[in-house]
């Protein structure tokens, strides 16, 4: 019943649409107890996400910034976010009759895929913004955008003592590694186009990132690590 709106709206509402109601379908899912609910609203946002994705968005970026195409990209991350977040908490909660074991462990992988899939889209709505206004800056913003990103998943891993936030967010280290090469490759220094102040940022934040992993929080993301 939460799928009330006309399926024949613009393929980008439409998406929209399909994404808050699969987040919704997740959220009244867990809070009930029915996994199958919950695996249907994440669905539901799988295909929200690919209606809109698949609309031409050609006009809409010709204005920088402040256009539908970001703004539905990072809608599609909020809601996924808000889905694993959700997830993680059903996961990590007290073990009782209704919650099983099983049920826990698949919920608590079930946040972190919810967590990939949101990260995803909100790289997505930048890259695509960089690309095509950035010019000889993209690299300098691309360091920056992910130095901000592991920034975010160190947040959520603390506020919500998220152990798979955090792990996420070592991706830092491989996407820096890329970053590097591509500099090599493209710029005469590491300090043009910005790098001076973004390289110096994302050592910072990688710093910060191994700091907060050094205990192996891989260990609370598998299942069976909790009794």
């Amino acid at each position: 019943a939460h799928l009330v709106f006309p399926i024949l709206l613009d393929q980008r509402w439409t998406g929209i649409a399909f994404t808050l109601s699969g987040c919704t379908a997740v959220l009244i899912g867990l809070r009930v107890g029915n996994m199958g609910a919950y695996l249907f609203g994440s669905l539901v946002q799988v295909v929200g996400a690919a209606l809109f994705a698949t609309t031409d968005f050609s006009a809409e970026q010709a204005q920088p910034w402040l256009n539908l195409h970001l703004a539905g990209f990072l809608l599609i991350a909020v809601a996924g976010l808000i889905s694993a977040l959700a997830m993680h908490r059903h996961g990590n909660g007290a073990k009782t009759a209704d919650r099983a074991g099983d049920e826990r462990d698949f919920a608590r992988l079930f946040a972190a895929a919810g967590l990939c899939w949101a990260v995803g889209w909100w790289w997505a709505a930048f890259e695509f913004e960089i690309a095509a206004h950035a010019g000889v800056y993209g690299l300098g913003a691309r360091i920056g955008l992910a130095a901000l990103t592991a920034l975010g998943l160190l947040a959520i891993g603390g506020r919500w003592r998220c152990a798979s936030a955090r792990v996420i967010a070592l991706a830092l280290l491989p996407a820096l590694c890329l970053f590097a090469a591509r500099a090599l490759q493209e710029l005469e220094h590491p300090a043009q186009a910005l790098g001076w102040l973004a390289w110096p940022a994302a050592f910072a934040t990688l710093f910060l990132v191994l700091r907060k992993n050094e205990d192996g929080p891989a260990e609370s993301v598998l299942p069976g690590s909790h009794g």
